[in-house]
Formats: C-alpha cells, structure tokens, sequence
C-alpha cells in the first residue's frame, strides 16, 4: 500500500513539473476597462473551499477506517 502512495506522489509531483515548463505565448490582454473574463474565474475561490472539503471529508473518514 505503501508503495502505490509513494508511486502516485511521485507521478503528481513529476507532472507538475512537466507541465510547469509548458509557457504559453499569448498576448497581453489590451489595456482598459472592460477586460472579458471568463466565467470560471468567478467560481475558482469556491472551487478551492469544496476541493478543501473534499480532502478533508476523505481524510477523517480514512482515518476513522483505519482506527477501527
């Protein structure tokens, strides 16, 4: 069990810094009110709260698997 941990630590931290080195050439967005944003951008904050949730939700119901 150990072993498939260390292997999945490994991948993510290796695919962060593959993609890491991938920089894209846009242009810089022009200058000036009325900049688009894109709908998602709205929601990235709520997204990070339910992606703590998650992990916290998992976290406790493992450990409680675990002490039982």
């Amino acid at each position: 069990m150990k072993k498939n941990r260390i292997g999945w630590l490994v991948l993510i931290v290796f695919n962060t810094f593959v993609f890491g080195q991938w920089e894209g050439d846009d242009p810089p967005p022009p200058e000036g009110d009325g900049n688009i944003v894109s709908p998602i951008d709205m929601y990235i904050v709520y997204l990070g709260v339910i992606a703590i949730f998650f992990i916290l939700y998992h976290f406790y119901k493992y450990r409680e698997r675990k002490t039982v």
